[in-house]
C-alpha cells in the first residue's frame, strides 16, 4: 500500500447541517459544504478540535483523507475499488458455496437423436 504524502492529507470535519459557516475568535472563516469541511490550516484544525473537545453539538471529526478523495470522482473511485477488492477476497474464500450438480446437465441445445425424431 502506498504511503500518503503529508502535503496531500486533509483533516476532515463533519457538521449536522449541510452548509454552515463558523468564525473563529481570531477571525478565520470555516466553511462546511455538503456536511464536510476539509482543511490543512493549523489554526482551523486547532479551533475545530477545541470545539469538539468542549462538546459543541453538530461537529465531529472524520478520518483524514487525501486531496484526490475530496472530489466526487476521487471518492467514488475509492469506494468502487474497495468494493472490487472485497469481491475478489470473497471469491478466494474456501467457504464459498459453489453448489452441486445432480444428474446430467441439461442445455437448451438439441442432440442429434432429438432432431432425427
Amino acid at each position: 500500500m502506498a504511503t500518503k504524502s503529508l502535503d496531500k492529507i486533509y483533516k476532515v470535519y463533519s457538521s449536522a447541517q449541510a452548509s454552515m459557516r463558523m468564525i473563529t475568535p481570531k477571525g478565520y472563516s470555516i466553511v462546511f459544504t455538503g456536511y464536510h469541511c476539509y482543511t490543512q490550516a493549523p489554526e482551523v484544525i486547532e479551533y475545530l478540535d477545541q470545539c469538539i473537545a468542549e462538546g459543541v453539538p453538530g461537529i465531529s471529526h472524520e478520518p483524514d483523507c487525501e486531496a484526490d478523495e475530496i472530489t466526487a470522482e476521487g471518492s467514488m473511485r475509492k469506494k468502487f475499488y474497495a468494493e472490487f477488492l472485497a469481491e475478489q477476497e470473497a471469491l478466494k474464500s474456501p467457504n464459498r458455496d459453489m453448489g452441486t450438480t445432480e444428474g446430467a446437465i441439461k442445455t437448451g441445445a438439441l442432440t442429434s437423436k432429438q432432431v432425427a425424431n
